[in-house]
């Protein structure tokens, strides 16, 4: 298996980009009268949300840049990678689950027409797979080596459910089945680990499978079906999987490489969710919908236990229905060796690093602060050291008023922050100076009072390792991040 992944970079590492990839999630939502797609950066802020004529569904990144849309229609729609409409595109019926293949080629799941459609970047059909009878295909990921996995949703009344393994060109590779102990619904929307594994959700077995690319399952989580149905999963920075229970007694679950639940975070009173998202620091959202208000929201979890970092609220109905709403699937799966960010590091060299391999501002040589909450009077904002190298070393995060001239060391660097009282002040509050997790990663919290003259102040956020053994001590240096108070 680990052969086949490191063929994966040879065969598909160096396809051309004519984009950058942005660091940005997008989230479908849909309610009476609202169909649209809401653009959502890492830090919590909505960029824009995007009208469609379409009822938007399952999300796809491609490696150009891209968005691609399903709908509850007979069409996909694209987006570049500002949310300006490039087309709309024939296919089957119900096309719920988008994903796209390392060439940049867009495979449809048609739920209803039982097909699966590929386009090209025109849009332009290129093949046509028609599925063995009663599949009802959901869900579609494209794997590592080449080949294309699709899941059949069933009707209710289904004992057995399969998933299809589909080359390049559309023919049906394998077909593996899998009982289930009663009638049901089958699986959900599935998606691809660092070793080539396929992780999916099976309502009428009550779990998540890890399947490996025999068919053969290599580890089952159950769910208890009291909490609700499983649905939406994504792999993260550390080859963890965040799995979505639909269901008002549901939440998110982070999931080790054996099938065991490491953490899980509950749903909020009124919540449900149904897709989880990985963006670029490698973190996890989870998308759902509420009971009372109609209103959706999106999450952000911290990857090391799953507290909630922020809240999105998003306009309405439900929210991100499978697919991958964030390019870091791309960057971690399909495109490792590729350099996404232009910044001279590949993008598996970053996430093995704890570095954004979708921002060049963070580097292995010089890693970011991650901002993690909405900046704003009377908020709290959440700031994660991430450093893989560092794992267990104390650090130090600072806060000034400005970059330059910065801090000189006696060894010539220079670490961006100026000496002004707002740095003495975070250094001295309780939780800016800790220790690196075993994974390397460590996070601050840091409430703003509320106070609206301090709307408009910008500051910069920087950390620091230490290391006796070092030269003044201090082993690595962070970037500088800007930040401006609402």
């Amino acid at each position: 298996m680990h052969l086949r992944t490191a063929l994966s970079f040879v065969l598909f590492g160096a396809a051309p980009l004519c984009a950058q990839v942005r660091n940005d999630l997008w989230s479908p939502e849909f309610s009476g009268a609202t169909h649209q797609l809401t653009q959502i950066d890492p830090a919590g802020d909505v960029i824009t949300s995007v009208p469609l004529a379409i009822t938007p569904f399952g999300v796809a990144r491609d490696p150009f840049g891209n968005v691609w849309a399903g709908s509850n229609g007979n069409s996909v729609v694209k987006l570049d990678s500002a949310g300006n409409v490039l087309g709309t595109f024939p296919v089957g019926s119900f096309p719920q689950g988008i994903a796209v293949d390392p060439a940049g080629d867009v495979w449809v799941a048609n739920r209803s027409s039982n097909t699966v459609t590929k386009l090209d970047q025109l849009g332009n059909v290129l093949t046509t797979v028609t599925l063995p009878s009663g599949t009802a295909p959901i869900g579609v990921v494209a794997d590592r080596i080449g080949f294309i996995w699709v899941t059949g949703f069933h009707a209710n009344t289904a004992t057995q459910h399969s998933l299809l393994q589909l080359d390049l060109a559309g023919t049906i590779v394998n077909t593996f089945t899998f009982p289930s102990p009663t009638p049901g619904f089958g699986f959900s929307f599935p998606t691809v680990d660092a070793e080539n594994d396929i992780w999916i959700a099976n309502q009428a077995r009550s779990s998540l499978m890890q399947i490996d690319i025999n068919g053969n399952i290599v580890s089952e989580t159950p769910v208890p079906p009291a909490s609700g149905l499983p649905r939406g999963c994504q792999v993260d920075g550390l080859n963890q999987v965040w799995l979505a229970v639909q269901g008002f007694t549901g939440g998110v679950s982070k999931i080790d490489q054996t099938g065991a639940v490491v953490q899980t975070f509950a749903a909020p009173a009124n919540r449900s969710f149904t897709t989880c998202v990985i963006d670029g620091n490698g973190d996890p959202w989870v998308f759902g919908l509420s009971t009372s208000t109609a209103v959706a929201s999106g999450i952000k979890l911290w990857q090391v236990d799953a507290s909630p970092l922020v809240e999105v609220t998003l306009a309405a109905g439900h929210s991100a229905w499978g697919g991958d709403g964030g390019a870091f699937h791309l960057a971690n799966a399909l495109h490792p060796a590729t350099d996404f960010d232009n910044d001279g590091f590949s993008n598996d060299s970053e996430i093995r690093f704890g570095t954004n391999p979708l921002d060049a501002r963070s580097t292995p040589l010089r890693p970011l602060p991650i901002q993690s909450g909405i900046p704003a009077p009377g908020n709290t904002v959440y700031f994660g050291v991430r450093y893989r190298p560092d794992a267990g070393r104390i650090f130090a995060l600072g806060l000034a008023l400005g970059a330059t001239p910065g801090i000189t060391l006696p060894d010539g660097r220079n670490i961006p922050l100026n000496p002004d009282p707002l740095l003495t002040l975070s250094l001295s509050l309780p939780g800016f100076v800790g220790t690196l997790n075993t994974t390397g990663d460590g996070l601050v919290q840091f409430p703003l009072p509320n106070n609206p003259r301090l709307s408009g102040l910008p500051f910069v956020a920087a950390f620091i390792t230490l290391d006796p053994t070092a030269p003044s001590g201090i082993r690595t240096i962070s970037e500088g991040l800007g930040l401006m108070i609402r």
